[in-house]
């Protein structure tokens, strides 16, 4: 409603759409309030003694007119505020007055308040009636006065300008006079929620942050100066100056704030001792350092210099005073020049004083630009040009000519359509180097590239406030803005845009404006490259704090951990146990398009859920996993070849190729676009099309490449798909369908003109018109659409070689190429998928239903699906016409399998399925292998082999077994209530017992969500979570039915609501963790709190579910995700399993106590891990995640425990010497016999025959290891420097030219390095004190498209080997022999030894075929079964420790400490000792390679390095020479 003296006006928007529905001219004026009645069809407005009615009788039809009859209305009575109650029409006046209308009619006063009338809003509480003395009063729909309520203190008096009631969580919002809102309960007391200065009438002046602290101090023209924290948007101190204030500053360095003052603009006072501005403490706001005097005008701003040495203030009276922050701030020197007040100003700094503030540059409210030094002598713009400025916050300057440009041929514009305010900028602030923000008199916002020099630059607009712009200030990525006329204050989440040079149009609101002035029509940049380019840019207002992602929350608890008596430091080594993924219940189906297909060769079905993809095997009832880095978006199948591509959400992760026979990863195709949303295998299966973001991208699969990219369609793509036609695909998305061609690695597309086909009848043929736009590539085509009814074509399938396209309306069209030929009316709603088979048959569903179609579109079945108990909309569908099977996925998460001939459900229930909301509550059975869940969808399930699910009606969070298992506690409620049926803080006692569930208690003693429940060993106790802890005394018995009585114990009050609780072995005290991240003891009985942590340091605990308690402190990393629960399983082999905020499981040992423990990562939920519990016994981990999936985990416990492979015992003096060096003593032969070896910072290249050396010379450091691929045409060398993240170099030895480097944030030094024997991996261990284990994957061998693979812990204890297998990666060395599998993140299981090689220590190991052979500290030869991953024989080969192992062709090379070569033959049967060779050192043999016979049949000679000398040893003569001398630092290397 619009309302001035002149002009009132009223409008009916459709606002979703942005769309004026109705609009007319206001009678008269004055009006004061509007409001709808009981539906869209009529509405009112109030005002200065009259009432106004619009009706219509139809929604199509016009409003129309008609005055409130006020027969009974008093003289100069006015209405103030209407509302609809029900079905009546009530307004409220100034006597106080309640009104009640009939229509139009005024029929009877129903209620007077002793004060005027100022709001009125019904809702369904009731309706709410505020009056000018602050008072709200609250009516029941009969309108009688049933409460007051008071949200001002008495002190206050504002009168209440708005009111907003909210249903779910039955607040109340009060707007007052003093620009401040207020939150209230019914039954509580009012939180202020936001505001600024509050004296009403008053406005605020100017702000200033202080980065170091994220608070913000602003002043107002009530005299408050005010200290605000960011984050929590509460006042931290506040100081009345008691008078006007006009600006402020910061002072970092000094922690000094200045503050101008306001003065009336009629003084004629020429005191010049009145005080101007003042200087206060920053810490203490009360604390005035210096009362200051310079102008006797309004102060317009001021400002710190970076050095802190200089202030300036800028003046009404034109002028700028520059003073010094020395003692008593004295006034340096007052520049003048400016025939206006001043608007703005900067400081910069000389070329040769860099730090120092030398000039200063100021601008005026009447756009001049003026340079100064700081002792006030005027410059000219030339001089300038170097000057480097502290801030841009001056608006008039070379850098925004071009905004400038732009704006005044807006305003020009604005003239010709009789506008009449003109616009201009008043405020800007650069966002980097290449942005800058301005702010307008209009109160809008725009970002334009900086500089920004043409008036045709591109831009994006914000708007915010009504008015100008005052001020922009940037803090880190928060950007804030202030509005001088609506003293509004504005916070901006800021994030980087990148400006494409030629870009043309410029965006308003999110929407494209192009230039019609343009006579080429083919812009030379596409509709759909401007959408592209702007997606990235999130400028959005921060309303709420920076989120546990950027900042790790407060942890008190840390305060409360006092080691046990018996504490001892561990080690955190590796669990001696792991997690294989069992099971899966559940589904995604809300948030992924396409992820449920049958697999035709088998009777398998494939689908996602979280970060999982499931193939489940129907007639084992086997579910087989492949879990991948990011949420899965989509998938797609090629049968033929057994594939499936996994879309993900994140393009760095890529698209996964995956082996559905073996669920192991097959390759990876790299991906520009931004979330993957649809996928589609070509006939082939060579050939993938992926739809993200704004991007179509074609990879050929078996070679990893991408061939083809382009732009997808400037509005909303819905799906695509090739078609049967070689090299064709179809496109269709909101108002179109799009044919692309592909020829080479060019994309070429028609537009179908769809409008035609809206007049085709259905099931006919037609003639249609085609209308091509234009046959051009996608990178210059834009396409203009007629105004038409929105269609979104949602899905593609095909008949034979016909293309189907589903749309919104329910319409199938039919192409026969390119020419839409029949529609045929298959749903009443949108259709979402059609699933096509062999033989031209289609099954389409739409929300609720399937048809089923044969190959001439006639339907065969139609299928309700809420008949047969589907309770969500169908969200994914695959036909399986062989087996006469449908799958359908629900938005509810679940699958369920329908017969084809009837539409019948195979089974009895869904086929999978879990809840359909979370967060989830797991309490497990004490039997071992039953667990029950309960969540927000009011369900109780138990899983176990009946699998049963109970609808409790009501959502709940909380749930435990009793200890006999026989009954099962379940409480109710969520943070928000969404219905009433809600009961929060309800909670009920379930006989579990027999087959029929029933409630034998209920009890209700708390008004908040039940958030945890938790038992006492003897089942003698339950105590229940909410805003308190509430402690139960209960007794049972069974006569003959199961009763329990219930009674409370204890009240246990908090600050802060509980989340986790455990009870002691006694019962006597419970131990609690807060939301508030605090850790506490309590008394279970009385309910007093143990303050002194010591006192509660040996007790022991039932149960381990606490996320923050001493013995679960390591799990907390300080860069690392929140952990968001956790289980501890303490008997034989105890650790720790957590669920972190990123999705992971981690598994520790326990006690973990350092956050340098080791750990085992698990991938397989998407979002936030919520609840996670280890079953009794230990045998499995059940976890639920933020994806409503609940996935089951065996936990298989390492034979070996507790009779461990290594001891702790320090080792040989050979391997301390090994330790205690940092240098690479390593020589390699590459494919020319030239010898390879690291000295001094570069790897030399040596050639022995010509004497001549190729350096190698791309590492800052020294060089930790150097490896060579099975093919030796490819060298990797690592950096042993820990001081910054090592790099990997990848090179040619032939040339010593670079081929690729790799490196990671977290890799800290390089101490070993390994190829694959297919030279496709590269395993990297780390020097680290956590071995980090790295394994990079080459795209089709091709290294410098190298990615990260795999990341795990190594482990404490120094890793000495590292060697791959067809399948997986062993890694071996003091105290560790483990086999890591890739799936796709590192799994670990340890070698099981016999307690004879207890002792022994690992240090080499190789490959003999398929055997491993590892070389120990007591001179052994052990092998290894790599199947049962344990020892299958021991043999005794040197009389001191083994220290490097190579295979060969005879079998294998061993060296050893005391300086001796053995050549083996190795059989299955036996090994046999060749020959040995002494080097002539007693020092150890570090490293050993082989150069083979042409005939690859024996060995010609042996490359051994030790005592920092190469050795060369001939197989034929054994002669043994020195090839090389491989130096330390500082020495040079001879041949």
């Amino acid at each position: 409603m619009g309302n001035n003296e002149m002009n009132s006006t009223i409008g009916v928007y459709k606002w979703r759409e942005r769309r004026l529905l109705f609009t007319a001219r206001l009678p008269g004026f004055g009006f004061y309030d509007c409001s709808f009645s009981s539906s869209d069809n009529s509405f009112g407005i109030c005002g200065k003694d009259l009432m106004h009615f619009w009706t219509r009788a139809e929604s199509h039809e016009p409003y129309r007119h008609c005055r409130g009859s006020t027969n009974l209305f008093p003289p100069q009575l006015q209405m103030t505020s209407i509302a609809c109650v029900d079905d009546a029409v009530v307004t409220g006046s100034t006597s106080g007055a309640l009104w009640l209308w009939e229509g139009r009619v005024l029929v009877k006063r129903v209620e007077v308040f002793r004060f005027p009338i100022t709001k009125l809003f019904a809702s369904s509480a009731g309706l709410f009636v505020s009056t000018q003395d602050g008072t709200i009063h609250l009516l029941s729909k009969a309108l009688a006065l049933q409460q007051r309520l008071d949200p001002f203190s008495h002190s206050d008096n504002h009168d209440i300008e708005t009111l907003c009631w909210d249903t779910n969580r039955e607040k109340l919002l009060v707007g007052d006079s003093s620009n401040c809102l207020r939150e209230m309960g019914l039954n509580s007391g009012s939180k202020f929620v936001m505001g600024c200065h509050s004296t009403c009438h008053s406005a605020l002046t100017d702000f200033t942050v202080d980065n170091l602290n994220d608070n913000i101090i602003t002043v107002g023209e009530d005299g408050f100066v005010r200290k605000w924290d960011i984050d929590a948007r509460v006042i931290l101190q506040q100081h009345n100056l008691e008078r006007g204030l006009s600006c402020i500053a910061y002072n970092q360095g000094a922690d000094q704030v200045a503050v101008g003052f306001c003065k009336s603009d009629n003084c004629c006072s020429s005191d010049k001792t009145d005080v101007a501005f003042v200087i206060l403490c920053g810490n203490d706001l009360t604390n005035i350092i210096h009362h200051g005097h310079n102008s006797q005008k309004t102060l317009t701003l001021c400002k710190f210099s970076n050095d802190g040495k200089l202030v300036a203030f800028g003046a009404k009276d034109c002028s700028i005073y520059i003073h010094s922050t020395d003692k008593d701030f004295p006034l340096v020197t007052k520049a003048r020049g400016h025939s206006a007040p001043i608007l703005t100003f900067d400081f910069g700094c000389a070329d040769d004083s860099p730090d120092s503030a030398s000039f200063i540059r100021s601008n005026s409210i009447n756009g001049e630009a003026m340079y100064w030094s700081t002792h006030a002598r005027k410059q000219t713009p030339l001089s300038q040009r170097h000057t480097r400025w502290e801030s841009q916050s001056c608006v008039y300057g070379w850098f925004l000519e071009g905004a400038h440009d732009l704006y005044a041929e807006e305003n020009s514009i604005a003239e010709e359509n009789i506008q009449e305010n003109s616009t201009y900028i008043t405020s800007c602030c650069p966002l980097s180097d290449r942005s800058i923000v301005v702010g307008d008199s209009s109160g809008r916002l725009r970002v334009l590239p900086n500089p920004a020099l043409s008036k045709d630059t591109v831009f994006l607009q914000f708007t915010s406030h009504h008015g100008k712009v005052q001020k922009i200030l940037q803090c880190g990525d928060s950007l804030y803005t202030l509005g001088s006329d609506d003293s509004c204050l504005c916070m901006w989440k800021v994030s980087s845009l990148s400006w494409p040079p030629t870009m043309h149009p410029s965006l308003y609101d999110d929407h494209v404006i192009i230039d019609e002035k343009k006579e080429d029509q083919h812009l030379s940049v596409s509709l759909e490259l401007a959408t592209a380019q702007l997606e990235d840019l999130d400028f959005s207002i921060s309303h709420a704090a920076k989120t546990s992602s950027t900042h790790k929350p407060l942890r008190p608890w840390i305060r409360s951990l006092v080691p046990p008596s018996n504490y001892t430091n561990t080690a955190g080594s590796l669990p001696d146990g792991r997690l294989v993924l069992e099971r899966i219940h559940g589904y995604n189906g809300h948030n992924a398009k396409n992820n449920l297909h049958y697999i035709s060769s088998e009777e398998s079905i494939v689908y996602s859920v979280g970060k999982t993809l499931v193939r489940y095997d129907e007639e084992g009832d086997t579910q087989h996993f492949c879990s991948v880095e990011g949420r899965i978006n989509c998938l797609a199948i090629h049968q033929e070849r057994s594939l499936c591509a996994i879309g993900q959400e994140d393009a760095d992760q890529g698209i996964v190729i995956v082996d559905l026979k073996t669920m192991n990863y097959m390759s990876l195709c790299k991906s520009t676009a931004k979330g993957i949303q649809c996928l589609d295998f070509d006939e082939s299966g060579r050939h993938l099309l992926a739809l993200g973001g704004n991007r179509l991208t074609i990879h050929d699969v078996d070679n990893e490449v991408m061939i083809a990219s382009t732009l997808s369609h400037a509005t909303e793509t819905l799906d695509v798909r090739f078609t049967s036609k070689a090299n064709t695909l179809v496109e269709v998305g909101r108002n179109f369908v799009r044919l692309w061609f592909i020829k080479g690695s060019d994309m070429r597309f028609e537009e179908v003109d769809m409008s035609t086909v809206q007049n085709v009848s259905c099931l006919g043929t037609f003639q249609c018109r085609f209308v091509v736009v234009t046959f051009c590539s996608q990178s210059n085509a834009l396409l203009f659409l007629s105004h038409q009814p929105t269609t979104f074509y949602t899905c593609v399938g095909w008949i034979g070689n016909d293309v189907i396209v589903g749309a919104s309306t329910g319409d199938l069209i039919r192409f026969a190429g390119a020419t839409p030929i029949s529609k045929i009316k298959a749903h009443t709603s949108k259709i979402t998928n059609i699933s096509s088979v062999a033989g031209g048959r289609l099954a389409i569903s739409a929300a609720n239903s399937i048809k089923l179609y044969d190959s001439k579109c006639r339907c065969i079945i139609a299928v309700d699906t809420e008949v047969l108990g589907v309770r969500h909309q169908i969200s994914s569908l695959s036909w399986h016409a062989d087996t006469r099977k449908i799958l359908i996925g629900t938005e509810g998460n679940e699958v369920w399998e329908l017969s084809s001939e009837d539409g019948s459900n195979i089974n009895d229930g869904p086929l999978v399925s879990a809840h359909t909301s979370s967060p989830m509550a797991i309490s497990a059975h004490p039997n071992g292998t039953t667990f029950a869940t309960v969540a927000d969808d009011g369900f109780l399930r138990v899983w176990n082999d009946e699998n049963t699910s109970l609808d409790l009606a009501m959502p709940s969070r909380a749930c435990a077994y009793s200890p006999d298992g026989r009954m099962l506690a379940v409480g109710f409620g969520k943070p928000i209530k969404d219905t009433a049926k809600t009961i929060n803080g309800k909670w009920v006692i379930i006989d579990v017992s027999g087959s029929s569930y029933c409630i034998i208690v209920e009890r209700r003693d708390s008004r908040k969500f039940i958030r945890e429940m938790k038992w006492y060993s003897n089942g003698d106790r339950l105590a229940v979570g909410s805003d308190k802890i509430y402690v139960y005394q209960l007794a049972s018995e069974t006569n003959p039915a199961l009763k329990v009585d219930i009674s409370l114990l204890s009240t246990i009050d908090m600050a802060s609501p509980p989340i986790h609780f455990d009870f002691s072995k006694d019962g006597k005290y419970l131990r609690v963790n807060s939301e508030a991240n605090e850790l506490m003891w309590f008394e279970a009985d009385p309910a007093i709190r143990i303050s002194e942590a010591s006192l509660m340091k040996d007790t022991e605990w039932e149960s381990d579910t606490c996320v923050f308690d001493w013995n679960v402190q390591g799990t907390h990393h300080p860069e690392g995700p929140n952990v968001m629960s956790l289980d501890c399983y303490t008997e034989d082999c105890s650790s720790v399993v957590t669920g972190g905020d990123d999705g992971m499981l981690r598994m520790y040992s326990y006690p973990c106590t350092s956050t340098r423990s080791n750990y085992l990562s698990y991938v397989g939920h998407d979002g936030v891990v919520t609840s996670v519990t280890i079953l009794k016994g230990g045998s499995h981990v059940i976890s639920a995640g933020d994806d409503h999936a609940i996935m089951i985990w065996r936990h298989e416990i390492d034979d070996n425990y507790g009779d461990r492979l290594l001891s702790e015992r320090q080792e040989s003096s050979v391997i301390d010497a090994v330790d205690a060096t940092d240098i690479c003593c390593t020589a390699l032969y590459d494919s020319v016999d030239q010898i390879i070896f690291p000295t001094s910072g570069v790897c030399v290249v040596m050639d022995a025959k010509r004497s001549t050396q190729n350096l190698f010379q791309r590492h800052n450091s020294q060089i930790g290891a150097v490896a060579t691929s099975s093919s030796r045409q490819l060298v990797a060398s690592g950096d042993s420097c820990s001081d910054f993240p090592a790099k990997i170099w990848i090179w040619d030895p032939q040339t010593c030219t670079e081929i690729a480097s790799l490196s990671d944030s977290r890799l800290r030094g390089v101490s070993t390095l390994a190829f694959s024997p297919d030279e496709k991996r590269l395993a990297c261990v780390s020097s680290d004190e956590n071995h980090r284990i790295f394994v990079w994957t080459a795209i089709n061998g091709n290294w410098n498209n190298a990615y990260l693979s795999a990341y795990s812990l190594g482990g404490h204890e120094k890793i000495s080997f590292v060697q791959f297998t067809q399948t997986q990666l062993i890694t071996g060395g003091r105290n560790s022999l483990n086999f890591w599998s890739f799936d796709p993140n590192l799994s670990v299981s340890k070698g099981v030894v016999s307690t004879q090689s207890q002792d022994d220590t690992l240090l080499c190991g190789a490959m003999v075929g398929d055997t491993l052979l590892t070389g120990t500290s007591k001179g052994s030869f052990v092998t290894w079964d790599l199947t049962e991953k344990k020892i299958v024989g021991e043999v005794k080969a040197h009389n001191s420790s083994v220290t490097s192992l190579l295979a060969c062709p005879e079998g294998i090379v061993s060296g050893s400490s005391d300086g001796l070569v053995t050549l083996w033959v190795w059989s299955s049967e036996a090994l046999e000792k060749k020959r040995s060779f002494d080097v002539g050192t007693t020092s150890a043999i570090h490293s050993l390679d082989i150069c083979p016979h042409s005939n690859g049949q024996s060995t010609m000679k042996i490359l051994a390095v030790s005592d920092s000398t190469c050795f060369e040893i001939s197989c034929v003569t054994g002669r043994v020479t020195k090839a090389a001398k491989i130096p330390t630092a500082g020495e040079e290397s001879t041949c």
